[in-house]
C-alpha cells in the first residue's frame, strides 16, 4: 500500500509540473504575439523605423436614399412597416403578406426596407 501511495504522489506531481510548464509556455508565446503586432512596441525596438501617420478625419457622406430609409423604418414595428409599403408601393397588404409570410420577422422587414429603398431611389434619381 506505501508504494501505491507513493507512486499516485510521484505522477500527481507530474501533471502538476506539466500544467505548470504548459501555462509558462502559454504565456510566453502570447506575449510574442502581441507584441509581434503592437506598432508601438516595435517602433520602441526598432528606433529607426517611420512614426505611424494618423487617421485621417472621416469623410462627411451626402445622406443617400439607404440612410433616409433606415431613418424612416427605424422603430417602427411590423405593421407600420407593411402600411408604409403598401402606401410606397401601391400593392394590397395582404398581397405583401401572403408574399412574405414564409420568411421570418427580420427577413421580411429587410425585404420590405429593399423594396422601399429601391422606390425612393427611383424617385431621387427623376
Amino acid at each position: 500500500m506505501g508504494s501505491r501511495d507513493s507512486l499516485e504522489m510521484e505522477v500527481r506531481d507530474l501533471d502538476q509540473k506539466e500544467h505548470e510548464g504548459e501555462k509558462q509556455r502559454r504565456r510566453s508565446t502570447a506575449g510574442a504575439r502581441v507584441r509581434a503586432h503592437r506598432p508601438s512596441a516595435l517602433r520602441r525596438t526598432c528606433p529607426d523605423t517611420k512614426s505611424v501617420k494618423p487617421k485621417p478625419p472621416p469623410v462627411e457622406r451626402p445622406s443617400t436614399s439607404a440612410t433616409a430609409t433606415a431613418e424612416l423604418l427605424r422603430g417602427k414595428s411590423q405593421d407600420q412597416i407593411y402600411k408604409l409599403a403598401v402606401k410606397k408601393l401601391g400593392e394590397e397588404e395582404s398581397d405583401l403578406r401572403d408574399r412574405y409570410k414564409h420568411l421570418n420577422l427580420g427577413i421580411q422587414r429587410m425585404n420590405l426596407g429593399n423594396r422601399l429603398r429601391a422606390v425612393s431611389k427611383e424617385a431621387s434619381a427623376k
